[in-house]
């Protein structure tokens, strides 16, 4: 699967997910979750300016992150069929690569996106 079928990229897809979604929240993180019809993950990393004013921060920590989710697709050890959007919050710029995926894991645990 390529990494475009993997991202959600159209505004009327984020507005249906921040409306109809359910939203779990964490320190680093507010997972805005949906399932979709298609038989695939699709997900977003959205860094508000807030965060750092410097793009070249944001799209560092978007660069850092994608890797962890899109290793958990090619694993299959996500649920097929749902859309996730990835709020940031401003502590994840300080927090490590292990804090961040343990977040990332409990975050799809308590959304039950994660396979047991």
């Amino acid at each position: 699967m390529s990494l475009k079928q993997q991202r959600i990229s159209l505004q009327r897809d984020f507005e249906r997910i921040n409306k109809q979604g359910k939203n779990i929240s964490s320190p680093f993180f507010n997972l805005k979750y949906l399932k979709n019809e298609l038989k695939i993950i699709r997900f977003a990393l959205v860094i508000s300016k807030k965060i750092s004013k410097k793009a070249v921060e944001r799209n560092n920590l978007r660069r850092k992150i994608r890797p962890q989710l899109q290793i958990m697709i090619k694993n299959k050890e996500l649920e097929p069929g749902f859309d996730l959007v990835f709020y940031l919050k401003g502590p994840v710029l300080r927090a490590t690569k292990d804090s961040r995926e343990k977040t990332i894991r409990y975050l799809l645990h308590q959304a039950k996106i994660i396979k047991q």
